[in-house]
């Protein structure tokens, strides 16, 4: 997502694969983790999503004819391809090469981000998921320039964003998303989960496979749905936060106002400042029961906790409980474990020193509430963007820390609607303000003949009730 790139803990090879289970491969020692009862298509890709901590959620991409093979953050909170064509950088895009590529516009686009920001030239080419795999043209940027975006580029060179078209940056760009360039190229369908696995068996040096996407999901799997309130990021409706089995003391609407985004290119959970104010206050308030030690300065994200004991940190601190609308009159609630919303740092996963620390993964950004990585690791999270839900079930990850435990709740009903005028009214703008703006033209239009044709008369009566202004008013 823009703006979030800075805090991305784990670069993550997904298994991509066009089937109607997607296999999983890989492990440290190369063994083969495939799923039972898989068959493949005649035309399949096992493009894995690999890592190394600190790169994000990533995955192999194809451009090009002949195709160049790199490996891009996995965003679905932006909408813009954007890969290396500096060709000092180790891996990059070569354009030169390619015999399919377009040159777009001549200027230069660039794109900020809370920290850094990269510029490019715009052209399309062709992008695919594996060297045998169907093909679609895609509008993209080579990079010319960057500044803290990159952070290894052995690892990753690019980033892939999977938002609706209205997040295409910059606004007013005359590009095609690439959710709707692969849809319509037939490369995904119009509905693909992705499937965050988490940190588990974190390693100093090795790539690993954290998770996949499905391009083609089974339609008979069940999932919990929400509604897309609004096609830009994914917005869904959040109606309730719980700190062990308590709501906080907050209307629902403050959750959605102006939005709640899923959002696989952020790595942490984001919450708007009041929001954030009384989930810092019931978490502390639970520390203090479990530990002396002053908590504040971890919780600000200020400083980090190290321990010899990996999972002596978790024992500290509260599960939280995320509500998600499920209609207007019911909700289900899915839990965040401290496991993820309390992060192992980079340093101490890639020095180890027989120490590990930790940073607190809730923070306060924006006036948005950003359900990122930290909340999606361990489920399988559809983006149907044909009847604009997210659905969610629990995912198969071969979790074996018993400390670990993922829960999604059953449907429940629910107090309050929790999206209102505070919240998204882009809708009513559509349907509101072209009656208003027509009332107005007519009243406008109305007084300017009315004081046409009284003209003499109001004349008369400014002169008599504003003769300081009377010498202005005849000279007109």
């Amino acid at each position: 997502m823009i703006g979030f790139r800075s805090d991305i803990i784990l670069c993550i090879l997904v298994t991509m694969a066009i089937t109607i289970k997607v296999p999983l491969y890989g492990d440290l020692q190369g063994n083969p983790s495939i799923k039972k009862g898989i068959k493949k298509r005649s035309e399949i890709t096992d493009s894995a999503l690999k890592g190394r901590p600190k790169q994000g959620y990533c995955m192999d991409i194809f451009l090009g004819i002949p195709k160049q093979k790199l490996t891009v953050i996995l965003d679905t909170g932006s909408s813009n391809l954007a890969v290396s064509g500096i060709t000092t950088d180790p891996i990059y895009f070569d354009k030169t090469k390619s015999t399919t590529y377009k040159e777009g516009d001549k200027s230069a686009i660039s794109i900020n981000y809370t920290e850094g920001y990269w510029s490019g030239n715009v052209g399309s080419d062709q992008i695919s998921f594996c060297s045998s795999c169907k093909s679609s043209e895609v509008d993209l940027s080579t990079i010319t320039k960057s500044d803290n975006f990159f952070v290894d580029l052995n690892v990753w060179q690019g980033i892939l964003g999977l938002g609706y078209k209205a997040l295409i940056q910059p606004r007013g760009a005359a590009l095609s998303a690439p959710l709707n360039s692969l849809i319509s190229g037939g490369v995904i369908s119009k509905s693909f989960v992705v499937t965050l696995c988490g940190r588990k068996n974190l390693s100093r040096s090795n790539t690993q496979i954290f998770g996949y996407v499905d391009w083609y999901p089974d339609k008979k799997e069940t999932y919990l749905k929400t509604r897309i309130l609004k096609e830009w990021f994914y917005q869904i409706e959040v109606t309730d936060v719980k700190i062990h089995n308590k709501s906080i003391d907050v209307p629902c609407t403050e959750f959605n106002k102006p939005g709640a985004f899923v959002d696989s290119g952020t790595t942490n959970i984001i919450l708007p400042p009041n929001v954030f104010d009384a989930v810092f206050k019931s978490i502390q308030d639970f520390t203090k029961t479990k530990t002396s030690s002053n908590m504040t300065l971890f919780l600000q994200r200020k400083e980090s906790k190290c321990y010899a004991d990996k999972l002596a940190i978790f024992k500290l601190f509260p599960n939280i409980e995320i509500g998600i609308a499920y209609n207007d009159t019911s909700h289900f609630y899915i839990n965040v474990p401290p496991q993820q919303y309390i992060r192992q740092t980079y340093k101490s996963i890639t020095t180890g020193g027989g120490q590990y620390c930790f940073m607190f993964g809730i923070e306060m950004k924006t006036s948005y509430m950003i359900l990122g990585a930290a909340f999606m690791e361990y489920l399988n999270v559809l983006h149907d963007t044909e009847s604009s839900v997210i659905g969610f079930t629990k995912a198969n990850c071969n979790i074996t820390e018993p400390e670990i435990t993922k829960t999604i709740s059953q449907i429940q009903p629910r107090q309050s609607v929790c999206v209102n005028a505070g919240g998204d009214t882009s809708h009513l703008v559509i349907t509101i303000l072209p009656p208003v703006i027509i009332f107005l033209m007519l009243l406008v239009a109305g007084a300017a003949l009315l004081s046409y044709k009284y003209r003499d008369t109001v004349a008369a009566f400014c002169c008599r009730c504003c003769s300081d202004k009377k010498q202005l008013y005849v000279s007109e």
